[in-house]
């Protein structure tokens, strides 16, 4: 997956917890590097998008990955049907990716605005999510997230 460099990237996947703090000292993000020591479990790839946060509100990509147990189809219509269920407002984004097997939601959650894309490849299911401080440009988001989802190769 291609992030933009001014990014800082945390591979949970290959980074104990001594390397993420020390990649993060000295940074603005500094305050959250225990924060991805709990995440762990969950995250497999994160990385902090210093050129659209705020102070204190992180603008941050993340990816989960976990087994697919269901077809792409029946995934898609779960994870539409979640996001829907925490935020009435979510909609579904039309052609923000080309990467196969997907789809994009929009939605608000904990104050962040956020677009995600939900992917099935390898036989597992993927959510790539980009968070941004509440009230940042949709389509500005939807312009940082396609190419890095459209660069996304699961494992």
């Amino acid at each position: 997956m291609t992030i933009p460099s001014s990014w800082v990237p945390i591979d949970l996947e290959k980074m104990d917890a001594a390397a993420v703090k020390a990649k993060l000292k000295g940074t603005q993000f500094e305050v959250r590097a225990a924060d991805m020591e709990k995440m762990r479990s969950m995250v497999n790839f994160f990385a902090f998008d210093a050129d659209n946060s705020k102070p204190g509100v992180f603008a941050n990509i993340n990816v989960v990955s976990m087994p697919a147990n269901a077809s792409v189809e029946q995934i898609i219509e779960a994870n539409i049907k979640q996001m829907k269920s925490m935020d009435p407002t979510a909609e579904e984004v039309k052609g923000l990716t080309t990467l196969p097997n997907s789809a994009a939601l929009t939605y608000t959650m904990m104050g962040m605005d956020m677009i995600a894309v939900l992917a099935v490849q390898g036989g597992k299911q993927h959510v790539i999510t980009y968070s941004a401080p509440k009230g940042t440009d949709k389509e500005k988001m939807k312009s940082i997230l396609g190419p890095i989802a459209d660069s996304f190769r699961g494992k």
